[in-house]
């Protein structure tokens, strides 16, 4: 899998400004998706909430998530990622010395929400 999220389309979509759907089974046992702006390090891809959210709630108590990443239009080309995953509590809002490049990488409404924040 690690090979797949090198290829020129990962590449691509990693860097777009286009949200992800981030997946996960809520507590009540019911699936959730919701969109999300997220950093991709090369690595590993970071995807930031708040720690009272029932996303947070959701996936400590079952860490198995999916992301999709895809193109706009029809036909829609998709990268899938899905695992594990772990959640990380920072204190306050993750800026550059915490998420390099953060403000750049995910989509300006996201960037001004940060901005607001601090």
């Amino acid at each position: 899998m690690t090979d797949v999220l090198h290829t020129p389309l990962a590449t691509e979509l990693f860097a777009s400004a286009i949200p992800a759907r981030f997946a996960y089974t809520g507590l009540d046992g019911d699936p959730y998706v919701v969109p999300v702006a997220f950093h991709w390090t090369g690595k590993t891809v970071i995807v930031c909430t708040v720690e009272r959210s029932a996303e947070v709630a959701a996936i400590r108590a079952n860490p198995r998530v999916a992301l999709t990443i895809d193109t706009e239009g029809f036909p829609a080309t998709v990268l899938p990622v899905r695992g594990a995953v772990a959640v990380e509590t920072v204190e306050g809002v993750p800026d550059e010395a915490t998420l390099p490049d953060f403000e750049t990488t995910i989509p300006k409404a996201a960037a001004d929400l940060v901005a607001a924040a601090r």
